[in-house]
């Protein structure tokens, strides 16, 4: 979209009308801030003179920032704001709006999955440390002679399997 200095837009071309979700023919003419809604990443609104926009008309320099675009249905759409300044006597800006939901949804299912994994991963630990302790025990258990040195032993080795928890080890025969 060309955005004049005045703060209207003068032309927009279909994708860019697609991502802000109206008809080229309901945006230009109008000033920039009755069709786009630019909010931070957490959704709320953007401090007056903070936006891409605003910056890119007040200093004439390039700003670009990723914001949420409110859309009509109430939704807000990720995208990358750039604004890079027109060589104009009366200033204004090219305005490039790049919508990264699809992106923004794939690292969403990345970060999931390595949650998962990490989960797993913790699980895999407990289950191998426990099965290491199962095999120190048989070993030990093994080199034992009499009842006495495995009651020893199995006394021993049950903290380890039962951490925190209290109880005795009877023999009934």
């Amino acid at each position: 979209a060309v955005i004049d200095g005045n703060g209207q837009i003068v032309s927009v071309n279909p994708a860019a009308a697609d991502i802000i979700g109206r008809r080229n023919n309901k945006i230009e003419g109008q000033d920039w801030t009755s069709v786009l809604d630019m909010r931070g990443l957490s959704g709320d609104r953007l401090a007056q003179g903070t936006s891409p926009i605003e910056l890119a008309l007040t200093t004439g320099r390039r700003h670009q920032a990723e914001v949420r675009l409110a859309q009509p249905d109430g939704s807000n759409l990720p995208v990358i704001v750039s604004c890079n300044p027109l060589n104009r006597s009366d200033g204004g800006i090219v305005l490039t709006l790049n919508d990264i939901s699809e992106l923004r949804s794939a690292e969403r299912a990345v970060s999931d999955r390595a949650e998962e994994l990490a989960t797993l991963n913790r699980e895999l630990k407990e289950t191998s440390q426990a099965t290491t302790r199962l095999v120190k025990l048989g070993e030990l258990l093994q080199a034992c002679v009499t009842f006495q040195e495995a009651f020893s032993v199995v006394g021993s080795a049950m903290p380890d399997f039962f951490g925190g928890l209290s109880g005795t080890v009877h023999l009934t025969s």
